[in-house]
């Protein structure tokens, strides 16, 4: 019996002590070099404590009690002693780390991004300024090293100094979702410190997020900032000097190109700011270009188009073929009414780039239809230019026509002149029902009516307000 229990207490101690090695090597899982990252020690706990049990079932299914309670003490032996191995492996590999971090550059190893280990939110920012006048960066998590931390203080201090804007460095590793983006962030984190001198906004806030989900540098800018740092320089100063470099975990060097280069903005030595007015100009110039092109194509196309349509209709003023009573009613199907109004107001962000062909035709067609009216003659009395058109009424409908009846009455003697228009249907119109919708608002039925239809110092900032410029970046 003692030999069975010997044989199990050594097969289950064995496996119990290669369970807590598994457990050993996945406790430390990398975070950037140098930054090894450990797992919850109660996580390892749990996952000892619950092998044991179902050893401690297994073993007590096939022993004695007195082996039973043997092989259980061996098993704690085991676990105790794994558990020591897996605190020294752990600390073995921070150090075998550091070693390996010493033969990289101290930028690059300190910089690194880092697992987090805190969501936060606007409020959850600690504002270093308050507590130290001379710093201008916070990082809580340290992604940035020290010899970072200090430069980009510098600049920010000699900003300061030089041309009173207030510039704050923020780095954090992850955000709450409760933010729609860094952007959104950034602003209400500018807010809430007040960045800038009160009144004249001439705050900057420049935050990074180093996580990979949401790895971001943004630039939010106040009213008094915008017109040295607008939000196209700010984006190409992200593109062309920062992202490169933080693209290689070298977050502190891409925050001091962008911080030196933002220097030098604003004591006008920048070269990038030049090639950026350089492009300014160039893209200006070529917008001016295709304005001046649009132009001069809604110029010829009023000029061309309107005078057709004048053309038009003074050859219905003029068509021999015609009684003046008929010239009149081509006339006033083709010219403007109030029933106009409506398309017009429904297509005014079309028809304001046509106004100059829209006023001639209505300007022209007026006045032809006021002409026309005058050459009228009563029937009766002889008398001209004292008929009026007192009604439209739609007719019996005939096989591929629409007959119309108008009716006109002279002021003089009361005598009735009616006139009947047959017009055209067209192969796709249906019922005479979309006859009448057309009739609502114009008595044309000609084709050629048809083709018109379609801060301060001392440790906190100066109380100022985001302008809502700047830009952002992921990468």
């Amino acid at each position: 019996m003692w030999k069975l229990a010997n044989v199990e207490i050594s097969k289950y101690g064995k496996l119990a002590n290669m369970e807590m090695r598994k457990l050993a090597n996945c406790t430390w899982r990398g975070g950037g070099i140098g930054r090894p990252k450990k797992i919850s020690t109660l996580h390892c706990k749990l996952k000892i404590v619950l092998y044991l049990c179902g050893v401690i079932v297994i073993e007590l299914t096939i022993m004695s009690t007195k082996n039973f309670i043997t092989a259980m003490l061996c098993c704690c032996f085991f676990a105790i002693q794994s558990y020591a191995q897996l605190t020294d492996e752990g600390a073995s590999y921070t150090e075998t780390a550091n070693v390996t971090s010493a033969n990289t550059t101290n930028t690059t190893a300190e910089a690194a991004p880092v697992l987090p280990t805190t969501v936060y939110t606007v409020e959850k920012v600690p504002n270093v300024q308050l507590q130290d006048a001379t710093a201008y960066t916070t990082d809580p998590e340290k992604i940035v090293s020290a010899e970072d931390t200090a430069r980009l203080n510098t600049i920010a201090a000699a900003i300061r100094s030089e041309t009173r804007v207030q510039m704050a460095i923020v780095v954090l590793p992850l955000i709450s979702d409760e933010y729609a983006n860094g952007r959104e962030f950034a602003h209400l984190l500018f807010n809430r410190w007040g960045l800038g001198e009160k009144g004249k906004d001439n705050g900057l806030l420049v935050l990074l997020l180093t996580d990979m989900s949401q790895r971001e540098i943004v630039f939010e800018t106040g009213y008094g900032v915008e017109s040295s740092l607008p939000d196209g320089l700010c984006k190409m100063i992200q593109t062309h000097l920062m992202i490169p470099v933080m693209k290689e975990a070298n977050y502190g060097g891409g925050l001091i190109a962008g911080a030196e280069e933002i220097q030098r903005v604003l004591n006008n030595s920048s070269d990038l700011k030049t090639l950026y007015d350089q492009q300014i100009k160039d893209d200006a110039f070529s917008d001016n270009i295709l304005i001046a092109i649009g132009l001069a194509v809604l110029i010829f196309i009023n000029v061309a188009l309107g005078r057709q349509w004048v053309k038009y209709l003074r050859k219905i003023a003029s068509d021999s073929d015609k009684t003046p009573y008929q010239k009149f009613i081509a006339m006033k199907g083709n010219s403007y009414d109030r029933g106009c109004l409506i398309p017009l107001l429904l297509f005014a962000p079309i028809i304001i780039f046509f106004a100059p062909m829209f006023i001639g035709w209505i300007v022209n067609s007026t006045r032809l239809r006021k002409k026309l009216l005058t050459d009228l003659s009563c029937d009766n009395c002889g008398e001209s230019g004292c008929m009026d058109l007192i009604g439209v009424e739609n007719g019996a409908k005939e096989p591929n026509f629409q007959v119309y009846h108008y009716t006109f009455k002279c002021k003089n003697c009361g005598h009735i002149h009616q006139e009947t228009e047959k017009r055209p249907i067209s192969s796709g119109s249906g019922s005479s029902g979309s006859s009448g919708s057309r009739n609502s608002w114009s008595s044309s039925s000609n084709f050629e009516r048809s083709s018109w239809s379609g801060g301060s110092s001392g440790g906190s900032w100066g109380g100022g307000s985001s302008g809502g410029g700047g830009a952002s970046t992921k990468f």
